[in-house]
C-alpha cells in the first residue's frame, strides 16, 4: 500500500478531489495508497518528522502565512522569504528533502501557476499540475510518479 501526503490550505478542493480519487480511481487503504489531509504546516513538519513513511508528497506551494511565526517552524528569514515570495510549499519541500529517508521521494505540486517557480535544488523527481485539475489526470500522474520510482530503486 502506498503512503500520500497531501498539504494545502483549500480544505474543499483537496476533499472533493481525495473522494473522487478514491470514489472513481481506487486511491483506497486496500487498492493503490492512503490518502493523508493536512492544512496546517507545523502539523505538516511533525509529520514528516514522524517515523511515519510516505511515498510520495503533494504540495500546494502558495499557501497563506497566517501565524507561522508563532508556530516556531520557520525561521526569520523563512518566513521574509514566504511573505516575499508567498511560496510555503517549496519551503516544506526543501524542510521533506532535509530528511534522508525522503531525499528522492516523489513531490508533487499543485499551482495556479504552474511549474516555473519550481527550483530545479529540490532535485527529483519532482512534477506539477496546475490548479484546477480532474481527479483522472491527478490520478494518473501520481501513480506515473510512483512507478517511475519503483522503477529507479
Amino acid at each position: 500500500m502506498k503512503k500520500i501526503l497531501f498539504f494545502d490550505d483549500e480544505p474543499f478542493y483537496v476533499n472533493l478531489l481525495i473522494d473522487n480519487l478514491e470514489l472513481n480511481h481506487g486511491w483506497t487503504a486496500d487498492n493503490k495508497g492512503k490518502i493523508k489531509y493536512i492544512s496546517d504546516p507545523a502539523e505538516m513538519i511533525d509529520e514528516i518528522k514522524s517515523s511515519n513513511l510516505y511515498d510520495l508528497f503533494v504540495l500546494d506551494i502558495m499557501i497563506p502565512s497566517y501565524e507561522i511565526e508563532k508556530k516556531g517552524i520557520f525561521n526569520k528569514k523563512e518566513i521574509q522569504r514566504i511573505e516575499r515570495d508567498n511560496n510555503m510549499g517549496i519551503l516544506i519541500a526543501e524542510k521533506i528533502r532535509a530528511f534522508e529517508k525522503y531525499k528522492t521521494t516523489p513531490i508533487i505540486f499543485l499551482s495556479a501557476k504552474g511549474d516555473r517557480e519550481i527550483p530545479i535544488s529540490l532535485g527529483a523527481p519532482v512534477d506539477c499540475v496546475t490548479k484546477p485539475t480532474l481527479a483522472r489526470d491527478f490520478s494518473n500522474k501520481m501513480e506515473n510518479m510512483l512507478s517511475s520510482q519503483n522503477q529507479a530503486i
